[in-house]
C-alpha cells in the first residue's frame, strides 16, 4: 500500500521514470496591465486585473498561449482620463481558459470640466474640481479568484465641503483606493488618496496589482499601493510615477504635466516537481516548485 501510494505521488507531481510522459498539476497567476493616471489634479490609475487559478493533469506536449497586457499610456491633457490598461490571458486546450481585465484609467482634472474615472480589473480613482466631484470607477470587485479588483477611491464621505481640488487612488487588486480629503475645507489644503494595495500570490514575497496614487495640490505625493502602484506628485512640472513594469501596477497622478503610465501585466505557472518539466518564460524554482514567469508574451510547453 505505501509503494502504491509512493507511485501515485510521483505520477501526480509528473516525476519518476525520468519525470517525462506523465500528466502533472500546474497554478497560475494572470495579471493584466494596470491603468495610467488622470490628467491634472486627477485619480490614481485603477491596477490591472489579477486573478488565479488552478488545473489537473495537464497532457505532456500540451502548450498554454500567454498574452500580457500593456499599461495605459499616460497622458498630461488636463481633465482627461487616463487610459485604461490591457487584457492578460492565458488559453489553451487542455485548460479552462483564463483572462484578467486591464485596470481602469484615472479620473481626470482640472480645467473645471472633469472626466469620470473607467472601469477595468480595479477601478481608477475618483477626482474632484470644485463643486464637480466624481467618484472612483468599479473594479470586478474581490480582489481574490475568480473575481479580479476593487473600485477606485472616492471622496472621504466624512467631509462635505464643495471647494475641492483632490483626487483619489486607483482600485488595487486586494484593497479599495483611499479616498481624498479635504483639510479645513478650503484650497489649497487638498490631500490625493493612497493607491489601494496588491497581493502576494502563494506567499512569494512579491506583491502584484496595487493601484496608483491621487493627486492633491498639498500634502507632498500620494504613495501608490504595494504591488507596483505608482507615486502620484503634487509639485508643478514632476510627472506623475509610472506602475512598475510586469506587476499590472497603476499609474500616480500628477498636477500639472504627465501622469503616470499603468505598468504592463505578468503571467506565472506553477508545478511542483523535483525536476523542470516545461518550457517557456524565465524559468525559477522554490520549495519543491518549479516557476515559469513570463513578462513578454509567448508559450508554456509541457
Amino acid at each position: 500500500m505505501i509503494l502504491a501510494n509512493m507511485q501515485l505521488w510521483s505520477q501526480r507531481q509528473g516525476v519518476g521514470a525520468g519525470g517525462g510522459g506523465v500528466p502533472y498539476d500546474i497554478d497560475w497567476l494572470v495579471v493584466a496591465g494596470g491603468g495610467a493616471g488622470g490628467g491634472v489634479f486627477a485619480g490614481g490609475g485603477g491596477a490591472g486585473g489579477y486573478r488565479t487559478g488552478s488545473q489537473s493533469l495537464i497532457p505532456i506536449g500540451s502548450e498554454l498561449t500567454v498574452t500580457i497586457g500593456a499599461g495605459g499610456a499616460s497622458t498630461s491633457s488636463a481633465s482627461t482620463r487616463g487610459p485604461s490598461g490591457s487584457t492578460s490571458s492565458l488559453e489553451g486546450s487542455a485548460i479552462t481558459n483564463m483572462s484578467s481585465s486591464g485596470g481602469g484609467g484615472g479620473a481626470g482634472g482640472g480645467g473645471g470640466s472633469l472626466q469620470a474615472a473607467s472601469t477595468g480589473g480595479s477601478g481608477g480613482g475618483g477626482a474632484g474640481q470644485y463643486s464637480t466631484i466624481f467618484n472612483g470607477a468599479a473594479g470586478n470587485s474581490g480582489g481574490y479568484s475568480p473575481v479580479e479588483g476593487y473600485a477606485g477611491g472616492s471622496r472621504n464621505p466624512s467631509f462635505s465641503g464643495t471647494t475641492t481640488v483632490a483626487s483619489a487612488g486607483g482600485g488595487g487588486a486586494g484593497q479599495v483606493g483611499q479616498p481624498f480629503t479635504e483639510e479645513n475645507y478650503q484650497y489649497p489644503s487638498m490631500v490625493g488618496g493612497e493607491g489601494g494595495n496588491g497581493l502576494n500570490w502563494n506567499s512569494l514575497g512579491t506583491y502584484y496589482a496595487g493601484g496608483g496614487g491621487g493627486n492633491g495640490n498639498s500634502g507632498g505625493g500620494r504613495p501608490g499601493g504595494s504591488g507596483g502602484g505608482g507615486r502620484s506628485e503634487s509639485r508643478s512640472g514632476v510627472a506623475g510615477v509610472s506602475g512598475t513594469a510586469n506587476t499590472g501596477g497603476g499609474g500616480g497622478a500628477a498636477y500639472t504635466v504627465a501622469s503616470g503610465a499603468g505598468g504592463s501585466g505578468v503571467v506565472i505557472i506553477r508545478y511542483q516537481s523535483a525536476a523542470q518539466l516545461a518550457t517557456g518564460g524565465t524559468v525559477t524554482s522554490a520549495s519543491g516548485y518549479y516557476y515559469h514567469t513570463f513578462t513578454s508574451s509567448g508559450t508554456f510547453t509541457a
